[in-house]
């Protein structure tokens, strides 16, 4: 008898359980976006990827680009590696990059190519160069974004249950969010936008409607899966201007005009809090002796 009413007890328990769960209130959409940042915050390693395609014309030419690049980053000690693949005008350029954290100082390989380079790097200006490659800019565009949507139901992306959020960055939030991405020096100098400075980009973004950005983030871990980005609207006024402001400059009669039709920004999480740990080649290590 005794066991029975113990057993009616756990029961019991586990009824009331379930209804408190079930009656207490579900996480809003806010809620749920600040516990992505609280969770991106707490990363100690990712593997992301990141795809980008450009199609731009330029003096009578239609000239496609893409990008393609893999990045696995862990926090504590610092140690990154990436591998980005640029293709443009029928030519392929790779380019292999690792860095890694040694008495408060961070050490870079890069090989694009031709051979290892190696270079010392303060923390300060390491940050400023690749700190957006430790979460693959998720906290940049999550933070940045404004009047934000859930659609219905889920979607399931590479086996992970999500919810996809769409929203906006708008044009005043628009610079800023590009430099602390490290998506001006992505695109590089081929645009004309890499060596821009944030008050720069500011001026030539001002006057912009905001740029629209949809997220997926795993519906039970509070997580970034992918992020997609329809930049081209955005990069054609941006470029526009700038040529303008360039032709301006130099007085030339040059038609420097060039548009963008296409730029698409894709990029996934394969892997947090989860990434294969890795070696950096000898002959990238021994390029710094």
């Amino acid at each position: 008898m005794k066991k029975a009413k113990k057993l009616m007890a756990a029961l019991f328990a586990m009824v009331l359980l379930v209804a408190m769960t079930a009656c207490s209130p579900q996480m809003t959409l806010e809620q749920k976006i600040q516990k992505a940042l609280d969770n991106i915050a707490g990363m100690k390693n990712v593997d992301a990827g990141m795809n980008m395609d450009i199609e731009m014309g330029m003096m009578g030419m239609t000239i496609s680009m893409q990008m393609k690049g893999d990045i696995v980053t862990f926090t504590d000690p610092m140690k990154m590696k990436m591998d980005m693949t640029v293709s443009a005008l029928g030519q392929e350029q790779t380019l292999q990059m690792y860095a890694q954290e040694t008495d408060g100082a961070i050490t870079t390989y890069a090989n694009d190519g031709t051979g290892w380079t190696a270079q010392q790097l303060s923390q300060e200006e390491f940050d400023a160069q690749y700190s957006s490659s430790m979460n693959g800019s998720a906290d940049v565009f999550l933070k940045a974004m404004k009047d934000f949507t859930q659609a219905e139901g889920t979607e399931e992306i590479n086996g992970r249950k999500t919810i996809k959020v769409e929203g906006t960055i708008s044009g005043t939030d628009i610079a800023e969010a590009l430099k602390a991405s490290g998506m001006m020096d992505a695109m590089g100098s081929e645009m004309g936008a890499a060596d821009l400075d944030t008050e720069q980009l500011e001026e030539l973004t001002k006057d912009m409607s905001g740029m629209k950005i949809t997220l997926w983030l795993d519906d039970a871990k509070y997580v970034p899966v992918k992020i997609e980005m329809d930049m081209a609207e955005m990069m054609s006024s941006l470029i526009e201007k700038a040529m303008e402001e360039a032709t301006s400059q130099s007085g030339s009669d040059l038609d420097l005009s060039m548009s963008i039709s296409k730029c698409l920004v894709e990029i996934t999480y394969d892997k947090i809090n989860d990434a294969e740990d890795f070696d950096i080649p000898q002959e990238a290590l021994d390029a710094a002796k």
